[in-house]
C-alpha cells in the first residue's frame, strides 16, 4: 500500500487536533451555560470555529480515499468519528442557541437551553473528542510522525505544517501539546541528519570529484608537460644533430671545390649529342658546297664511330663499372663530362641499371690550388657528396666517432678516416653510386695517378653497385691502366661538332663580309686542320672572325702557316700545311 502522502497525513492530524482542541472547548462552554443558564459570550465563535475545522476535516477526508496503511486508516477513522461527533451534536443543537442573547432574557433563556439541549449530548461529544485526544497522545501520532518520508517533501512545506500542528495544539493540552513538539523536534532531527548526511555526501563527492578533476588535470598537466618535455628534447636534438651534421659537411668542403666544373665552358648548342646515340657523325648534315674527293673522305665517319656513339648509353644501362673517355689536350673531355652529368638522359639511362642510383662528381685541376689536383681533395669532394646524400648515416657516423665532430676543415682529416667514410657509406645495401671523373692525367701526387686508380679500383670491389666513368688524356700510365675498359677517343668523334661550332660562328660574320668568302671552304678548312682538337678549332675560328670583322680579306683573315704550327705544336695536332 502506497499510504498517505506525507503533507496530506500532517494536515489531516492537524485538523484532527483542532477540531479536538475546538471541540473540547465548546462542550466545556456548552456545559458551563447549562449549569448557568445563560450562555458563555465565547460559546458562539467556538461554535463557529468548531464548524470550520468540521468543514476543512470533511476536505482533507475527500482526498485520502486510497489503500492506505495501517496507521493512515486509524487516523482515517479517527477523523470520521470527530468528524461524525461534531455533526451529531450541531444537529441537535439549534443554531439561535449558540449565540449570545440579552440579559434580560436570561431566565428564559437557561429554561429554553436546559429544555432543547441535553446534557448526555454534550457528554457524548465531549467523550468523543476526548477519545480522540487519547488515541493521539499513545501510538497513532508517533506511528503517524514515523511514517513520515522526509526525503519526499520539502523542507520548508514541512516546517510549515509543523508550525500549523503546533499551533492547533493548545496550551492547555499539554500533553498532547508536548508529544506534537516531541515528535516534531525528532522529525527535525531527521532532517538535520539528513541535510548533515547529504552534506557530508555531497562534501564527500564535490572532494572526490575535486580530487579526481585534479588528479586528471594534474595528469593531463603531466602529460602535457612530457610532451612539452619530449618535443623540446626533440627539438634540441634535432636542431644539435642539424648543427653537428652542417658542421661535418663544412669539414670536408674546402673554398675551391667546385671551381674547376664552374670554369668549363658549356657544350655549343646542338654538340655532344651523338654520346646518346643522337646526330651521329655519318647522319649530320653534309657540307652545301661539295670538295675534292679527299677532303670528303677525311670528313667521312667509319663504322667503329657509329658503334662507340651508342656504346655509352649502353654502359649506362648495364651492369659494367668501368668507361674510359680518352683525348688529346683540347678535344672537349671536361666539357662532354659536364654535359653528361647535367642532362636528364644520363640520369634516366642510370635509372634503368639502379633505379636510385646516385651521380658523383670530381674535376682535377693541376693549374689549380693544391686540393683540386690532390688525392685528399679527391677524397673530400667524394665524402662532403656521399655524406649530402644522406644525413642520418653522416649522423650515425658522428656517433661511432664523436671526435670527428670537432674536426672544422679538410685539414683535420687524414685520408684514411676520409677513405673509411667513403667505404662504409658504400658497404651499405642499396647504395648505387655513378662516379664521373674527370682529368685523371691532372692529378698531382707523389705515387703518380696509379694511387688513385688503386683506390677507384678498391671501391668497386667493395660494392658492385658502383659505376666509374674516367676522362684523361692517353698517357701510358693511365692507358696501362685502362686500356681493356670500353671507351671512346675524343678526337675522332668532334669533327661533326666542330663544323657545327665554326659555321655557327662565322656564318654572321661572312654574311656581312664585304669581300667574297666562302662559309664551307672556311668549315672544311678548320675542320681539317683541327683534327678533333675542339680548343684548336675555336681559337682559330675566333681569330678568323675577328679578321672578318674588322674587314680582312681572305687570305688576311685566314691564319698564317707560322701560328697554324704555333697552334699545332701547343696541342699536339701535328697539323702541318700540306
Amino acid at each position: 500500500m502506497s499510504g498517505l502522502e506525507p503533507l496530506a497525513a500532517l494536515g489531516l492530524v492537524c485538523n484532527i487536533v483542532q477540531l479536538v482542541e475546538v471541540g473540547l472547548k465548546t462542550a466545556t462552554l456548552c456545559k458551563n451555560a447549562y449549569r448557568a443558564g445563560e450562555p458563555d459570550p465565547e460559546l458562539s465563535v467556538y461554535a463557529q470555529n468548531l464548524a470550520e475545522t468540521a468543514s476543512s476535516l470533511t476536505q482533507s477526508l475527500e482526498v485520502s480515499q486510497q489503500p492506505l496503511k495501517i496507521d493512515d486508516s486509524r487516523l482515517l477513522i479517527l477523523a470520521r468519528n470527530c468528524r461524525d461527533a461534531e455533526a451529531e451534536w450541531r444537529k441537535k443543537t439549534p443554531a439561535r442557541f449558540l449565540s449570545q442573547q440579552q440579559p434580560r432574557k436570561r431566565d428564559r433563556f437557561g429554561a429554553v437551553f436546559r429544555g432543547i439541549i441535553k446534557k448526555p449530548e454534550i457528554d457524548r461529544l465531549e467523550s468523543q473528542l476526548q477519545k480522540a485526544k487519547d488515541s493521539l497522545e499513545t501510538d497513532l501520532l508517533v506511528g503517524i510522525f514515523k511514517s513520515l518520508d522526509v526525503s519526499k517533501v520539502q523542507a520548508n512545506d514541512l516546517q510549515d505544517k509543523f508550525q500549523d500542528l503546533l499551533q492547533s495544539s493548545s496550551a492547555s493540552q499539554t500533553k498532547l501539546h508536548e508529544l506534537i513538539q516531541r515528535q516534531v523536534a525528532l522529525v527535525n532531527m531527521q532532517i538535520s541528519d539528513r541535510v548533515g548526511l547529504a552534506e557530508a555526501s555531497t562534501k564527500a563527492h564535490v572532494t572526490t570529484e575535486l580530487a579526481s578533476q585534479l588528479s586528471r588535470l594534474k595528469s593531463h598537466a603531466d602529460q602535457g608537460k612530457d610532451t612539452i618535455l619530449t618535443e623540446a628534447e626533440a627539438r634540441e636534438k634535432s636542431r644539435a644533430e642539424n648543427e653537428a651534421y652542417e658542421r661535418l659537411l663544412r669539414s670536408f668542403r674546402y673554398q675551391d671545390m667546385s671551381h674547376r666544373k664552374n670554369e668549363i665552358h658549356r657544350r655549343h648548342e646542338s654538340t655532344f649529342n651523338w654520346i646518346f646515340g643522337e646526330n651521329t657523325p655519318d647522319t649530320d648534315q653534309a657540307p652545301s658546297k661539295p670538295e675534292p674527293g679527299s677532303l670528303l673522305k677525311n670528313l667521312s665517319s667509319s663504322s667503329n664511330e657509329q658503334r662507340v656513339c651508342g656504346g655509352f648509353v649502353r654502359w649506362l644501362k648495364s651492369p659494367d663499372s668501368r668507361y674510359w673517355i680518352s683525348g688529346r689536350p683540347g678535344t672537349g673531355k671536361s666539357v662532354l663530362i659536364k654535359f653528361i652529368i647535367s642532362d636528364e638522359r644520363t640520369v634516366d639511362s642510370l635509372q634503368q641499371w639502379q633505379p636510385n642510383a646516385q651521380i658523383l662528381t670530381h674535376f682535377f685541376w693541376k693549374v689549380g690550388s693544391p686540393m683540386q689536383s690532390s688525392f685528399k681533395g679527391f677524397l673530400c669532394s667524394l665524402v662532403y657528396q656521399l655524406l649530402s646524400l644522406d644525413k642520418e648515416h653522416a649522423i650515425g657516423c658522428l656517433q661511432q666517432d664523436p671526435n670527428w665532430s670537432r674536426k672544422t676543415a679538410p685539414g683535420d682529416w687524414d685520408n684514411e678516416d676520409l677513405q673509411f667514410l667513403i667505404s662504409s657509406y658504400l658497404g651499405r645495401p642499396a647504395q648505387p653510386i655513378c662516379l664521373f671523373v674527370d682529368g685523371l692525367d691532372e692529378f698531382m701526387d707523389d705515387d703518380g695517378v696509379r694511387k688513385l686508380v688503386d683506390f677507384l679500383d678498391s671501391l668497386q670491389m667493395s660494392s658492385s653497385l658502383v659505376k666509374i666513368c674516367m676522362s684523361s688524356r692517353p698517357e701510358r700510365a693511365i692507358r696501362t691502366r685502362l686500356s681493356r675498359d670500353p671507351d671512346l677517343k675524343m678526337q675522332d668523334l668532334t669533327r661533326v661538332d666542330i663544323q657545327r661550332y665554326v659555321r655557327a660562328i662565322l656564318k654572321k660574320e661572312t654574311a656581312l663580309a664585304t669581300s667574297s668568302i666562302c662559309l664551307e671552304d672556311l668549315v672544311i678548312h678548320i675542320t681539317l686542320r683541327a683534327k678533333g682538337v675542339f680548343l684548336w678549332a675555336v681559337l682559330v675560328t675566333r681569330s678568323i672572325a675577328r679578321g672578318i670583322s674588322n674587314g680582312d680579306s681572305k687570305d688576311q683573315s685566314l691564319p698564317p702557316t707560322t701560328n697554324l704550327g704555333t697552334y699545332d705544336i701547343y696541342f699536339g695536332t701535328d697539323v702541318g700545311v700540306k
